[in-house]
């Protein structure tokens, strides 16, 4: 997903499972968590890898740092090429970000 407003040059890269509705799988996770993973890109700062999880019914993208670790948002919704996406941070400041590209596999992280 590439920000729409404050910067064309941030970006997060998630890796995720999702269903035949465009919403992130979460059964799937469940069976193997290792296949959601973000990595945060900012132009300004050192890109940060981290993992996805489920909580309070949103998507919230974990990336750790050398102390304490960044968390983002996400609204549970379809994920569909070119739609837009809010992300929320950690002191509630929200940024749009647009769906720039859908690639699968169906394979799980073992397969991987």
């Amino acid at each position: 997903m590439s920000s729409t407003k404050a910067s064309p040059s941030r970006a997060f890269l998630i890796r995720v499972p999702l269903d035949e509705l465009g919403v992130i799988d979460a059964a799937e996770l469940a069976r193997d968590p290792l296949r959601a993973t973000v990595l945060r890109t900012w132009s300004s700062e050192p890109d940060q890898f981290g993992h996805i999880e489920r909580a309070d019914g949103h998507w919230v993208f974990r990336c750790p740092r050398k102390r304490g670790e960044d968390v983002y948002r996400m609204p549970a919704v379809p994920l569909g090429l070119h739609d837009q996406v809010t992300v929320q941070d950690a002191n509630g400041a929200t940024q749009p970000f647009t769906v720039a590209s859908i690639g699968g596999t169906n394979r799980s992280s073992a397969q991987a």
